[in-house]
């Protein structure tokens, strides 16, 4: 008699590991980025140690992927991170502050950022990132083609390489993303604008979810 086929969940080292589409690490054991997690990703960011994720497209959440975070105690953030495209640059420099308060912040890491495909707003966050580490535009653009090819945007490209640092300049600093020494703020590269508001981890964390709390769950926080 054949023994019956067992159900029960596999073993971890057993476990065929997927990573979501167009993944990569950012910064080694700290970021990483992708296109959009499914259900079969889930073993594979889970053996990442993901603290959080930040998800860069205003789409609601499936069901399946708030459960997923909430079993695993993963803390949630979803800035709309518009698109640049038919000759149109629509991310603003706040919107993008935001984003990268969260992404600068060592205590959400290990991270992943998404969007749909991990090319384009995952690509634009990832390129000014680079920015506030003193990367300059070239390789930073280099680094966005490299994911996004051979659907590169033009007014993507543009942005980033008029993105301001600066703006989110003293988060950099306190967490140790800038060189040593650092650079000054009149080096031709930060350009600080004083009139420009600079996102406070207190800012975002001080942002309200679109959805009710649920239980035992890390904070989701949506940015509109």
């Amino acid at each position: 008699m054949n023994p019956r086929p067992s159900i029960a969940p596999l073993p971890g080292r057993l476990r065929m590991y997927v990573p979501p589409v167009n993944f990569g690490a950012v910064e080694t054991n700290s970021i990483y980025r992708s296109g959009y997690p499914t259900s079969k990703n889930f073993d594979f960011i889970n053996s990442l140690n993901i603290r959080t994720i930040l998800t860069l497209v205003p789409e609601p959440l499936s069901e399946e992927y708030i459960t997923f975070m909430e079993e695993n105690h993963i803390r949630h953030y979803q800035i709309h991170i518009p698109a640049n495209k038919d000759g149109k640059i629509n991310i603003t420099p706040e919107t993008m502050a935001t984003a990268l308060a969260v992404v600068l912040n060592r205590n959400n890491h290990p991270l992943l950022i998404h969007c749909n495909r991990g090319k384009h707003r995952t690509g634009c966050v990832t390129a000014c990132f680079r920015k506030t580490q003193y990367v300059q535009n070239e390789p930073a653009i280099a680094e966005y083609r490299d994911y996004s090819y051979p659907k590169c945007r033009d007014d993507d490209m543009r942005f980033i390489n008029t993105f301001d640092p600066s703006i989110v300049l003293p988060i950099a600093q306190s967490q140790g993303w800038l060189p040593t020494p650092p650079p000054e703020p009149n080096d031709g590269f930060w350009h600080l604008k004083p009139q420009t508001k600079i996102p406070s981890y207190e800012d975002v964390a001080a942002i309200k979810s679109n959805d009710e709390p649920r239980l035992d769950s890390g904070p989701r926080i949506s940015v509109r």
